[in-house]
């Protein structure tokens, strides 16, 4: 924490809006792999927010980036954490916004239609249209990547038989 905001205040602001202020979670959420590197280990060890707050829907993130903006306190958007080398660090102290919980998807398949939502949001439309490679039956994969002890479960996941 390199400079003083007014955390007290855009806390107060914030309302119902989950936020964390222990000091390991606080240092745990503010990090990724950058000890991998030895001189990015030396450079980064005290890199710390001042807050961390987990928005769980769309309307609580505008309302914590209008008051970080009102406030001018600095931003540092996360995931799960897992990036290398100081990607997304806060550098400059301020708020992580942990985005680790805005994570419902949906996808949609309607004949050659396929749509993709996430946490409610149109994110992508697929829409095959060739006109000899299309197949209207089979299987629909789900496929998830990610790198180490990444756990992926599902639940509510419906499936059924489109005639």
């Amino acid at each position: 924490m390199s400079q003083t905001y007014d955390i007290a205040g855009f806390r107060a602001a914030l309302g119902p809006i989950r936020v964390e202020d222990n000091p390991v979670l606080m240092r745990q959420k503010s990090r990724d792999f950058y000890w991998y590197s030895p001189v990015l280990k030396r450079q980064l060890d005290h890199v710390c927010a001042d807050l961390i707050v987990t928005p769980q829907n769309e309307s609580e993130i505008v309302a914590v980036l209008k008051e970080a903006h009102r406030l001018g306190i600095p931003i540092t958007p996360r995931g799960a954490g897992t990036g290398n080398y100081g990607q997304a660090m806060p550098l400059s102290g301020g708020i992580v916004l942990n985005l680790a919980d805005m994570n419902h998807v949906k996808s949609i398949a309607r004949g050659r239609t396929m749509l993709y939502f996430i946490n409610g949001h149109l994110m992508s439309v697929l829409i095959d249209d060739h006109p000899t490679m299309f197949v209207d039956h089979g299987v629909l994969s789900i496929q998830l990547e990610g790198r180490g002890d990444n756990t992926a479960s599902f639940r509510n996941l419906w499936l059924k038989n489109l005639q």
